[in-house]
Formats: C-alpha cells, sequence, structure tokens
C-alpha cells in the first residue's frame, strides 16, 4: 500500500506511535528508520542493480569466496519454489502465489541466493528478478535496500566467515526456523490467492497449453488439461520404436524473447534441454546444397523433443486420450463433453488446438470468428532406419524446392543413440497434393525422392505421420483471443514455431491472472 501511494506514511507512522508497544516500535523503525535510509540511498546510487552498488568490503569478500563450493539452482527451480529447503520454499510460493513476503523472511529468502547460484553478480541478479517479478512492492527502494543488505549493504563485516558469503553477515532458514511456526507459515501459504479462485480447463496439451496450464498451477490457480492424443506434447510429439525415440514433429526450437529465453537457459541446466550442433545444410530454390550459414543455436529435448512437454507437465492434472467433441456455457461455467465423459463446470476454459477445430466447438459464438482466417499447411512426415552409423554427409538439410523440405540425423541430437533414423519432412506443396493417400504410399514416394536426393541405403523400417496442422501461414496475428469466458491460444496466434506457441500460452495464462479478484476475508 506505500508502494503505490494508497496510504500515507505520516498516517501508518502516527498510528502506530499511538499503540506504544513492542510491535508499534520495530514497525516505526522500519517505516522511519531503514525505509527512508532506502530512500535516500537510491535517490542518490546511481546503479541500484550492480554490485558496485555494496560496500567496498563486501564486494572484496564476495569475490575471495566466488570459487567456493555451491549447490547451483536453476532459475526456473527458485522461481516455482521447488529447491527443497521447506522455509524457503514456502517464502517463494508467498511471493509466486501472493505478491507479498514479510520483510524480516525476505532477508533470510535473499541470504540463500548466494549459495545457489554460480556466483555473486548472478545472485544479485537473481534476488532483484524474482523480487521484482513477483513482491507487490518489487521495484521499490526499499526493496533495493532490504535485498543488498544481505550482500552486505548498511551492514558490517562479521569476524568469523562463512563459505560463500565471506564475512557478509550470514542467516540461514535452519536458524529462522527457530523463530517460526512453519505449520502455520505454510497453512498461510497455501491459502487461495483470492476468495474464490476461478478453476480452468486447458483443452490440448501442445506447448501452447502447457505453458498456459504450467502458470496458472503455479500460482495457485486449480487446472485441468485434457488432451486427445497418447501423450502431452503436441507438434513437440517423439514416437517410441523398438529401436529409439524418433522426434518426428518439431525438430528444435529457438528462444528468442526474454520470456522463453529465461526457461530455455533453466531447462538446459536441468538436463531438459540440449544445443544441437552439427553439419546444417540448405538449398535455396533452384540452388545447390551448401553449409547453413545460419548460426542461430538450436535447442532441442532430451533425450528426445517431447522432454519439455513432460517437464512442463510435471505435476499437472493431465488427462490425455480425452477428446473433447462438444462445449456447453451453462449458468455455472462451461462442461467439456469427451467421448466417454463430461468434465466441469469450470469458470474459464482455454483452447490450445488447431484454430479449425477450435471453431468447430465454439460453433455458435460469433467473438470465434476471427480464427477462421488462420491458414495452415500439412506436412507427410517419414522416419526411415537406415543401417546404424549411415554418414551422408550431412545431420540435417532444409530444402526450398522440391517434394522434400526438411532432413535430419536422428543421432546427431544429443543424448541419442545411434540407431539409425532419419527423419524426412515432405514440403507444404507435396503434402497437400498426397495428404490423403495412403500413408504406406505417400510414404514410399517420399523416400524415393530422399533416394535420389542424397543416394542413402534401403531402409530397414519406417513409419509415416501426417501432420494436418503442420506450418501456420497466416496467423491471427495477436498473442491470443478472448471471447465470453473462454480464450484461444496456440501457434496459429501468432505463427508456427514452439516460440509462437510458448508467447501465446503465456499470454493466455496472463489474461486469467489479471482478472480482478474478490479478495479472501482472512486478507
Amino acid at each position: 500500500y506505500l508502494h503505490y501511494g494508497h496510504v500515507s506514511p505520516f498516517r501508518l507512522a502516527r498510528e502506530a506511535a499511538a499503540h506504544d508497544s513492542d510491535g508499534a516500535r520495530k514497525f516505526l523503525d522500519e517505516l522511519l528508520v531503514w525505509r527512508e535510509i532506502a530512500y535516500a540511498w537510491s535517490w542518490h546510487e546511481e546503479a541500484p542493480e550492480s554490485s558496485s552498488a555494496l560496500p567496498s568490503w563486501a564486494r572484496e569478500t564476495l569475490a575471495s569466496h566466488s570459487e567456493d563450493p555451491r549447490r547451483v539452482l536453476s532459475w526456473e527451480r527458485l522461481a516455482r519454489a521447488r529447491t527443497g529447503d521447506a522455509l524457503w520454499d514456502a517464502a517463494q510460493k508467498s511471493l509466486l502465489v501472493h505478491g507479498e513476503l514479510h520483510n524480516n523472511l525476505r532477508m533470510t529468502w535473499a541470504k540463500a541466493l548466494p549459495a545457489w547460484s554460480p556466483d555473486p553478480s548472478s545472485a544479485l541478479a537473481r534476488l532483484i528478478d524474482l523480487n521484482h517479478r513477483f513482491a507487490l512492492d518489487g521495484r521499490d527502494p526499499a526493496s533495493y535496500g532490504g535485498l543488498l543488505w544481505c550482500l552486505g549493504l548498511f551492514d558490517r563485516p562479521m569476524p568469523v566467515e562463512t563459505p560463500v558469503l565471506g564475512t557478509i553477515r550470514a542467516r540461514s532458514t535452519r536458524a529462522q526456523l527457530r523463530r517460526i511456526d512453519l505449520a502455520a507459515y505454510r497453512r498461510r501459504v497455501d491459502r487461495p490467492r483470492s476468495a474464490a479462485p476461478p478453476t480452468v480447463a486447458v483443452v490440448g496439451a501442445g506447448i501452447s497449453g502447457l505453458a498456459c496450464a504450467r502458470i496458472l498451477h503455479d500460482h495457485g490457480v486449480p487446472v485441468v488439461v485434457v488432451d486427445k492424443g497418447r501423450a502431452a506434447g503436441g507438434r513437440t510429439a517423439s514416437r517410441r520404436t523398438a529401436r529409439g525415440h524418433v522426434d518426428h514433429g518439431a525438430q528444435f526450437f529457438r528462444a528468442r524473447t526474454e520470456s522463453l529465453l529465461r526457461h530455455a537457459r533453466s531447462w538446459v541446466d536441468e538436463g531438459v534441454v540440449g544445443a544441437w550442433t552439427g553439419r546444417f545444410l540448405e538449398r535455396s530454390a533452384g540452388g545447390e546444397l551448401r553449409p547453413c550459414e545460419d548460426d542461430e543455436p538450436r535447442s532441442v529435448g532430451t533425450p528426445n523433443m517431447r522432454a519439455v512437454a513432460r517437464h512442463l507437465a510435471a505435476d499437472l492434472d493431465v488427462r490425455v486420450g480425452c477428446e473433447v467433441v462438444r462445449l456447453d456455457h451453462r449458468a455455472d461455467g462451461w462442461t467439456l463433453s469427451t467421448r466417454a465423459e463430461t468434465l466441469g463446470p469450470f469458470d474459464r476454459i482455454v483452447l490450445s488446438q488447431p484454430a479449425p477445430q477450435v471453431v468447430g466447438l465454439l460453433a455458435d459464438d460469433a467473438a470465434a470468428e476471427p480464427l477462421a482466417a488462420i491458414r495452415y499447411a500439412p506436412c507427410l512426415a517419414v522416419a526411415a532406419r537406415l543401417p546404424p552409423g549411415t554418414d551422408l554427409g550431412f545431420d540435417a538439410a532444409r530444402l526450398a524446392d522440391g517434394p522434400l523440405s526438411w532432413v535430419a540425423r536422428e543421432a546427431s541430437k544429443p543424448a541419442r543413440a545411434d540407431e539409425g533414423w532419419w527423419l524426412v519432412h515432405a514440403s507444404a506443396p507435396w503434402s497437400r497434393e498426397h495428404l490423403e493417400r495412403s500413408p504406406v504410399e505417400a510414404g514410399a514416394d517420399l523416400l524415393a525422392s530422399f533416394a535420389r536426393e542424397f543416394s542413402g541405403p534401403p531402409p530397414e523400417e519406417i513409419f509415416v505421420h501426417r501432420w494436418r496442422y503442420a506450418r501456420v501461414e497466416k496467423p491471427l496475428g495477436e498473442p491470443c483471443l478472448v471471447g465470453d469466458r473462454w480464450i484461444a491460444c496456440g501457434d496459429g496466434c501468432l505463427g508456427g514455431n514452439f516460440q509462437a506457441a510458448w508467447t501465446s500460452g503465456v499470454a493466455a495464462a496472463g489474461r486469467i491472472l489479471g482478472e480482478p479478484i474478490e479478495v479472501s476475508p482472512d486478507l
């Protein structure tokens, strides 16, 4: 309330002083001394987010301990309160779900970050990021004062050095636990974020739907995900065969926005994603195959592309094999009818399937009409197992003309065994022409083109998959479309790639989290 100017500090000081109690005196000390120090410091400090803002003794002791052993945790593990430290996770969940963290506990919360970060500068950046991203009073001068105090600001060196922090004052969660009722604090943290949090159903467990559901769940919103497929992942699909997995959908992704980059770096730290480096070729229309000039990093799931979906879906209520055939909007919310049961009611639904399927479910809703303008191109995919070790002189090739658009050697991706699998994607024109043919016949013709192009040996095993909505040729042009208690999202909104799907799902979650809420009486 102070941060946004809803209440005057003078009024609070007068009312607190009238109480004349230990609690009031402590409050006045925080309000009139420490808050004012932080405001004055922030006014004069040109770089409050840099380690240069710390006193010299603090910088020196942190530098001298920069090589100390640490248990480095990913940003995502910290943000989602998954460190395994019960008190710290409860404190972070309070920030994540409610946007609040008691100032005294925030000091302990912040003191833990250096030992979980690669180096002192990373620790400071993470402190500021996590606080400002989730705290309602983030970006406040008092926040900077409190966070940098944890790294030595407004303090003095301690006589005994400790690992990582050196002579900076230590403040462990173990010591804090002796001063707090953890069970009671957890009950407070685990309370709903509002008096009546909305229940949400997400239809479609591709990257867009999972990104939306993951964010909602982490922020304390009850969510159920349903998908007609056999597993979550959508077009980040990987088929299990007798001889390993084959990525027959999306081949890689690129993180180009800070939102996805932040998570992608964490997925690398968690072993969910790796960098795909290799011999990449490309051919322009009418040209010759030549080394690819595009050196932008390519990221792939490990040990297969579905790993990212599994990571996002962990601990979510995901129900696969559930095709939604009907939606009904009643007074008490939305119900979803599958071929086996009716689910609901739900206060909100998020529809992340391809646009034609969403339009079919919302056939009588005029607000869904813009989705009909989205256009997709199909893609026929053929996986062929050649003799292991087959080397065609490249690892992946993108072709601008002819029946083939993409060819890749699965074994060239990180964390894959050489089972001999090669993946071939047909071009959009060829896929349109042959989409309704027998998969066996279409696959044989596509492999014949592959053999003519690259002189590969005959395959020992093949399978074919038809992607009707593989590539987005004409997107909606907006992150998501909002109707009456429904939201449509997916790569069809912004463009046909992983980045677009992720951004759209995040936007859908943001629309739900940004709705006005009824505050719980206990607040």
